[in-house]
C-alpha cells in the first residue's frame, strides 16, 4: 500500500473537497473548510492522502486541538477509502499512529461510520470487513472536543421522483403544518454575500440563546460559511416575509445526501412555520438533485427530536464508532484529571483552549 501524504497545501486541499463529495461514504467534518473552522480555538489541521497516479483513492480529515502541553489527533469521519483499498484499512490506521507520535500528539482518535443497516449501506462500512482492534485502537471516545460522526437522521427518497409522493407518505399533522407554511407567502432566497450570511447566522445565534445552547459566534465561522458556499458545497436557505428575515437554515450537499447542519426561526405569533418551509425546500432540493437521502441531523432537544421526525427521518446510530490509541500515558493522564475541571467552564471552554493556545 503506498504512504499516506500528510499536506495543507491549497491545491491537494481542494482535491480532498472534491474527492469527499464525491465519495458515497465522504463527511462535511473533513471538507477543508470545516476542518480549518477549529483554528478559532487555535487547533491545526491537516489531511492525510494516499494517492495514486496524481489521483486521491483513500485519506483522512484530521483535526489537531493543542493547549498548553496537551496535543490531540482526531479523525473525526472517516478515514474515507476507495472500494479497491478498503482492505488496506488497517494499515491506514498504523500510519495515522506513526503520524501522531511524530506530531507529539499524546493521543489519537477515530470514527468510523460502521452500519449494516440497509437504508444507509452506501454511506457505511459493514462492521464485519473491517477489523479495527488488530491495529492497537480500543472502542471508546476519551476526548470530546471536536464534534465527531455517530450516526444520521436519514429521511431515505431513494426513488422518489416527486414531492406529492413524499408528502403523501407524512402524518396529517406535518403536511398540514407544510401546506400552511407555504399559504403565507414565504419568500425563499440564497445567502450568499457577506451582509446576507450575517444576516442568516444572526438568527443561528439568537435561537441559540433563547432556546440556552451554546453555538459558534460568527466571526468564528463566517470564513468557513463563505469558504463552502463558494465552492458550491454549502448553501444558505433563508426565508422572508415582507422583505424581513424570518428564518434561515445552512445545508451542505455531499455524494448522494444532503446535510442540515444549523439554522433558527423567529419566535412569532401567528406562527409562520417558517422551519417546516426551510426543510421542505432541502427536501426538494434533495430530490430535484437525485440524492438518496436528506440528513436533517443528529441530536436536539426533545421538542427539536420530535419536529425532526415529522420528516419521516429516523436516527441511525453508526456501530460503535469510535475508536482511540493512547500515545503518551502521562500526559494523557493528567489531561483526564484536567479535563474533571474543564467540564465545569464548558461554557467558556473555547476561551479556555485559545488562552492555552501553544504553536
Amino acid at each position: 500500500m503506498k504512504d499516506l501524504i500528510f499536506t495543507k497545501d491549497e491545491q491537494w486541499l481542494k482535491k480532498w473537497d472534491d474527492f469527499v463529495v464525491t465519495h458515497t461514504k465522504g463527511s462535511h467534518l473533513v471538507l477543508s473548510a470545516w476542518l480549518s473552522s477549529y483554528a478559532t480555538y487555535g487547533f491545526d489541521f491537516e489531511v492525510g492522502l494516499i494517492i495514486n497516479e496524481d489521483e486521491i483513492v483513500g485519506g483522512c480529515g484530521v483535526v489537531i486541538p493543542k493547549f498548553s502541553f496537551f496535543k490531540f489527533y482526531i479523525i473525526p469521519h472517516g478515514p474515507i477509502l476507495s472500494e479497491a483499498y478498503v482492505q488496506n484499512f488497517n494499515p491506514v490506521l498504523h500510519q495515522l499512529k506513526k503520524r501522531a507520535k511524530f506530531l507529539k500528539c499524546c493521543y489519537a482518535q477515530i470514527s468510523i461510520p460502521l452500519s449494516s443497516n440497509q437504508l444507509i449501506l452506501r454511506h457505511t462500512y459493514l462492521p464485519k470487513s473491517i477489523n479495527i482492534e488488530k491495529t492497537g485502537f480500543k472502542q471508546g471516545k476519551g476526548f470530546k472536543h471536536v464534534y465527531c460522526t455517530y450516526g444520521l437522521n436519514w429521511l431515505d427518497i431513494n426513488g422518489i421522483n416527486d414531492e406529492s409522493e413524499l408528502l403523501a407518505c407524512l402524518n396529517s399533522h406535518a403536511r398540514r403544518n407544510i401546506k400552511t407554511a407555504y399559504r403565507n407567502n414565504l419568500i425563499l432566497k440564497k445567502a450568499t454575500t457577506k451582509e446576507t450570511i450575517k444576516e442568516a447566522y444572526e438568527l443561528v445565534e439568537l435561537n441559540a440563546r433563547n432556546s440556552g445552547y451554546d453555538t459558534r459566534s460568527f466571526n468564528e465561522v463566517k470564513e468557513s460559511i463563505s469558504n463552502l458556499i463558494a465552492d458550491g458545497l454549502g448553501f444558505f436557505l433563508v426565508a422572508y416575509k415582507d422583505e424581513v428575515i424570518k428564518g434561515s437554515a445552512f445545508f451542505i450537499k455531499t455524494s448522494g445526501s444532503i446535510t442540515y447542519l444549523f439554522g433558527g426561526t423567529l419566535k412569532e405569533k401567528p406562527d409562520l412555520k417558517v422551519g417546516y418551509f426551510l426543510h421542505w425546500e432541502a427536501v426538494r432540493l434533495a430530490i430535484s438533485g437525485n440524492c438518496y437521502g436528506y440528513n436533517i441531523s443528529m441530536g436536539g432537544s426533545k421538542g427539536v427530536l420530535r419536529f425532526k421526525k415529522q420528516f419521516n427521518t429516523e436516527q441511525l446510530f453508526y456501530q460503535s464508532p469510535h475508536y482511540y490509541v493512547v500515545i503518551n500515558k502521562p500526559i494523557f493522564g493528567m489531561f483526564e484529571l484536567f479535563e474533571k475541571y474543564l467540564k465545569r467552564y464548558k461554557k467558556t471552554i473555547s476561551i479556555l483552549l485559545s488562552k492555552f493556545t501553544k504553536n
